[in-house]
């Protein structure tokens, strides 16, 4: 998964974390 949305610089670093929570959510069978 990709965030296609504006991140400004401070939540560029957390991108990273909020696509795997997004995957985590969206497969809570893995």
């Amino acid at each position: 998964m990709e965030v296609v949305s504006p991140f400004p610089e401070k939540f560029k670093v957390l991108e990273g974390k909020k696509v795997f929570l997004a995957a985590a959510t969206l497969r809570p069978e893995t």
